[in-house]
């Protein structure tokens, strides 16, 4: 059985760590960062007005300072290996009040509501004025753009005799300024190093002519990001991050290029597998994509019960529970003015009409709780003190209690049953870039009437022999060290319960409604600490490395009834390359 109770979570968030630092502990360039956005911040709010535009009621700015370096080896030698130091910036500025603004808005009727009248990049040095600049002339842009977004807003609803009190919810939720501040990290990349274990690494695929492109990328990133807000709110917070991916390409039968990756996460080397650890796994990988290449693809259209194993549970449903609005993020449906049925609600679906109703099997529960530092001494990604916007999160938020929907993640645009934020704009990290996005921390998934994985498998071949099936379906990843492992779809011989490597197979349609008929769920659990995206589209060409740290503890099995998995389309015989890989040859 699961061991967390939700009676004895609050006992576990007396490890939540809120204690920043004082303002005047933060060094002088940090300073001089705070000092140039607040400064131009009150400037424009105080003195920023155009002919008959309404004066903005608040303004944010936020700014990246992200230093990352990126090796990339191939067979041993370093091909690749680059720093950079870049610097994201964001404006967001309203006009209006907190219950009716510009945004949540869509006019589809003007071209407008868009300016550009130049751009400054913001400095790499800590250069006051030259900062000052650059926000100065972004909110000169975004000031515009709003002003003209909220005079349309204004006059479509005055057209249909709307008010703000028909209005599902207010635009903008009122918080509670904070004051949090965290040193910077400084920069502790050994690029030698590094560059001499990615060779190492790379140079496993040597022994495996079968592969025809091979390489290690790896991405240390040491941002600090710095927000401000109107209402006295000032965040400094850094994060350190190191990303690696083992990627693997040869060829199928049909000379069509079949790749795999593998990728690890770390907020520091130390939690990162050993050297020896990773050139095990990169083996794995090319010995596990050598065969699926010699597989024949899989040409059917499978409709039955099916097995999900190890990182595929969490990678591939829970995952899935948290896109937004038919999910756990909550989604805001804007009022959409349209030339030709004026003005209207977006009729785009949300779980928000599900509350207090079944969304997925009574036999779960989903908390997420972003104080969590680890579990069974295994260290969470997913824990946090304060979101993107300044929110502090709460100790813990109840999602789905017994397949019951309960609440949702959210930032600080309201909708009909959330007028707050909860405190989930959380970092996103790119590939040397940073962002944010309303993403889960820690989840915790509670199973009841868990079963041993023995029976689960059982269970399988019973259910498919019932459903007149003459083998059932497993996935199951790739037994490694990494984040992420390549995800294997098994057949299951029904009669013989022989196992057989399927090639080419897709699990897109499965959703979030298939964890609503539940067969059964297994009782040990994992901990699974990964990258959220809410795109979640990876392969070999676009390795799983960016997105938001999140940490699932979760069943390592569960079983789904009824669940669709099909053959990818492949094309036909190509021809292939004329002579073998080099590496093959004898030296």
């Amino acid at each position: 059985m699961m061991k967390l109770n939700f009676a004895i979570v609050p006992l576990l968030l007396l490890t939540i760590n809120m204690f920043g630092i004082e303002r005047n502990d933060l060094p002088e360039d940090s300073k001089t960062i705070l000092n140039a956005l607040k400064d131009e911040l009150e400037r424009n709010l105080n003195e920023l007005e155009y002919e008959d535009y309404s004066k903005p009621f608040f303004i944010a700015y936020n700014l990246s300072d992200v230093r990352s370096h990126q090796v990339i080896s191939s067979l041993g030698a370093t091909i690749a290996s680059q720093p950079e130091h870049s610097r994201g910036n964001y404006v967001r500025l309203m006009v209006g009040d907190y219950d009716l603004n510009d945004e949540n808005f869509t006019d589809r009727t003007s071209q407008g509501s868009y300016h550009n009248d130049g751009s400054l990049p913001v400095p790499l040095d800590n250069d006051y004025l030259g900062i000052r600049r650059a926000y100065w002339m972004m909110t000169n842009n975004v000031y515009k753009s709003a002003s003209e977004k909220f005079r349309n807003k204004s006059e479509a609803m005055a057209r249909k005799n709307l008010t703000r009190e028909d209005m599902e919810a207010p635009d903008f939720s009122r918080e509670t300024p904070s004051k949090y501040y965290r040193m910077p990290i400084e920069d502790q990349f050994d690029v030698s190093s590094i560059e001499s274990k990615a060779n190492e690494i790379s140079s496993v695929f040597s022994d495996y002519p079968e592969i025809i492109q091979s390489k290690v990328f790896v991405i240390y990133q040491n941002s600090t990001n710095y927000f401000v807000n109107t209402e006295g709110t000032e965040v400094v917070v850094p994060k350190l991050f190191y990303k690696i991916a083992v990627v693997a390409v040869s060829y199928s039968k049909e000379n069509d290029m079949e790749g795999d990756f593998l990728a690890y996460y770390g907020d520091k080397l130390e939690d990162l597998p050993t050297l020896e650890e990773m050139k095990a796994d990169a083996r794995l990988l090319a010995e596990n994509l050598i065969e699926k290449s010699a597989a024949d693809p899989y040409m059917e259209s499978y409709f039955g019960p099916v097995l999900l194993e190890g990182k595929a549970v969490p990678e591939i449903m829970f995952q899935r529970l948290f896109s937004a609005g038919d999910g756990l993020i909550a989604r805001r449906n804007a009022l959409i003015n349209d030339t030709y049925k004026g003005i209207t609600n977006s009729t785009k679906r949300t779980w928000e009409a599900r509350y207090g109703n079944k969304v997925i099997s009574k036999e779960l529960s989903i908390i997420d709780i972003p104080s969590l530092k680890s579990y069974n001494n295994i260290p969470l990604f997913g824990n946090f003190d304060i979101d993107r916007e300044g929110v502090v999160p709460p100790d813990s938020l109840l999602l789905v209690k017994q397949g019951i929907l309960i609440s949702q993640l959210n930032n600080r645009t309201p909708t009909a049953k959330l007028d707050k934020s909860n405190g989930h704009n959380r970092d996103y990290i790119g590939m040397g870039a940073s962002s944010f996005s309303v993403s889960p921390s820690n989840v915790l998934i509670k199973a009841e009437n868990t079963r041993s994985h023995e029976a689960l498998k059982q269970q399988l071949i019973e259910s498919a022999s019932e459903d007149g099936l003459a083998y059932a379906l497993l996935i199951r990843p790739l037994n490694t060290k990494g984040n992420f492992s390549p995800l294997n779809f098994y057949k299951i011989d029904v009669e013989t319960g022989e196992e057989t490597l399927l090639r080419s197979v897709s699990a897109r349609k499965l959703s979030s409604k298939n964890l609503s008929n539940v067969l059964g769920i297994s009782t040990t659990e994992q901990v699974h600490n990964t990258l959220y995206s809410a795109q979640g589209n990876t392969s070999f060409s676009q390795p799983k490395l960016s997105g938001v740290p999140v940490s699932y503890i979760c069943p390592d099995a569960i079983l789904l009834k009824d669940a669709e998995i099909e053959g990818i389309n492949k094309p036909i015989q190509r021809d292939g390359v004329l002579l073998e890989n080099p590496v093959g040859l004898s030296k």
